[in-house]
């Protein structure tokens, strides 16, 4: 097996493996401050529909799948925070990786790139910042947020690659599912187009009139949020 092999392997298990040992002693938890409005005292978690449509309406209902699968037993709560912690650090990974390829999203990788990309990721992922994101059951609205907007992007850096149609509508519906997560998914209609004006070859007008219906798209996923707020 060659390095590049190994490394394609060694790296995404690594995160997820320091994601599971950097937080498994939160597991013993309790429920905290607010997990008792958002889970504990309420009622509608109970059932899995009607389903209000909010601005958070989709982690509102993986509360709802976590109790109808565990009942109230915080460690299992909390082990879905983990996961999908553990599934952001894979997607900042990959998001890094080819945009520090020597030649941007659109080079030939290198182990070099990969190295660099992995230690950013690992380190965000066990940052003391982080903590209250993952161990913080409500905090959940956080994290499936960043999961939407870092799975965007991920799919823009992979837009470039090929098969271009295919990945901008992955990142088209990250966006839209992503407005019913937390509000501050309002702001990645931005990020990906700014992703594209700092890291896409070639001038940003060029770039635009070969994006133009994609960004156009992405703009307009603000009418899904407006709806829904």
């Amino acid at each position: 097996m060659g390095m590049r092999n190994r490394v394609a392997i060694l790296f995404p298990l690594g995160l997820v493996v320091l994601c599971l040992l950097a937080y498994a002693n939160s597991l013993r938890a309790g429920f905290l401050f607010d997990d008792q409005f958002v889970i504990t005292q309420n009622p509608s978690i109970n059932s899995l529909s009607p389903l209000p449509v909010t601005t958070r309406f989709v982690v509102d209902f993986t509360f709802r799948m976590n109790h109808a699968l565990s009942g109230l037993k915080p460690a299992a709560f909390r082990l879905v925070n983990i996961l999908i912690h553990a599934v952001n650090a894979l997607l900042l990974y990959g998001i890094l990786r080819r945009t520090l390829r020597p030649h941007g999203p659109t080079g030939e990788g290198d182990v070099a790139s990969d190295i660099v990309a992995f230690l950013s990721a690992a380190m965000g992922a066990v940052h003391p910042l982080q903590v209250q994101a993952v161990t913080y059951i409500s905090q959940r609205y956080e994290l499936g947020m960043a999961m939407f907007l870092l799975g965007g992007l991920y799919a823009q850096t992979r837009s470039w690659e090929g098969d271009e149609r295919k990945w901008l509508n992955i990142a088209l519906a990250c966006c839209v599912v992503g407005m019913g997560c937390k509000e501050v998914m309002v702001t990645a209609p931005v990020v990906f187009i700014l992703y594209d004006w700092c890291f896409a070859e070639g001038p940003f007008v060029i770039v635009v009139r070969r994006r133009a219906r994609a960004y156009v798209a992405l703009l307009l996923t603000w009418g899904v949020f407006a709806a829904i707020w």
